[in-house]
């Protein structure tokens, strides 16, 4: 790929553990990878409603835009209904989809507003196609899926935007009717 000049710009990247910022892991990431992967678990940001806690993802964005070479930072995914990382809190929401939807997105507007002349690119969204541990419609999940790369388009327009598609072979969809599966969730997500 590089004698035919199709190596991407950042070719190899690695994720980083938030709790982790030792020098000697920053080193090491530093001298080998051309980008990070930070995860933003939103458990993890705001622990209880309103009480957003930045310290650990402001030490890992200010080292890395100040590393040399500078390391390109993508950061996500801001939404995931994955029990580890979505705070205790939303889950009295859980049957509101409007109030659901009205935190996300003003959880999306304040990490995207802090970050985003750090940040390369953005993972808006983990796992929605899969929609376990709430009872949205199909319309409901893409409606999500859709905001959030609307927000982070229009607040960071030199961003790229990713979905990630987990588990991509469907196996979910036989016990779940209410997801949808990953091939019609990628063809809808190209569609609009």
């Amino acid at each position: 790929r590089r004698q035919a000049g199709n190596l991407p710009r950042y070719p190899i990247g690695c994720g980083l553990v938030l709790e982790q910022p030792h020098e000697r892991v920053r080193a090491a990431l530093a001298n080998n990878f051309d980008f990070l992967n930070m995860p933003t678990p939103w458990r993890q940001l705001v622990p209880g409603e309103g009480e957003y806690r930045w310290e650990l993802t402001d030490s890992w964005v200010d080292w890395a835009t100040k590393s040399q070479p500078r390391l390109p930072l993508i950061a996500g995914p801001l939404v995931c209904f994955e029990p580890s990382v979505l705070p205790d809190w939303v889950y009295m929401w859980e049957h509101d989809y409007e109030t659901v939807r009205d935190l996300i997105y003003e959880h999306m507007e304040r990490v995207v507003n802090r970050y985003k002349g750090s940040v390369y690119a953005w993972n808006v969204a983990s796992g929605l196609h899969l929609n376990n541990h709430f009872a949205f419609t199909f319309d409901q999940v893409m409606e999500l899926t859709r905001m959030g790369v609307i927000l982070a388009k229009k607040l960071h327009p030199a961003s790229k935007v990713l979905i990630e598609v987990r588990q991509p072979f469907g196996e979910y969809y036989a016990t779940n009717p209410r997801s949808i599966p990953p091939q019609m969730y990628t063809d809808l997500l190209v569609q609009n």
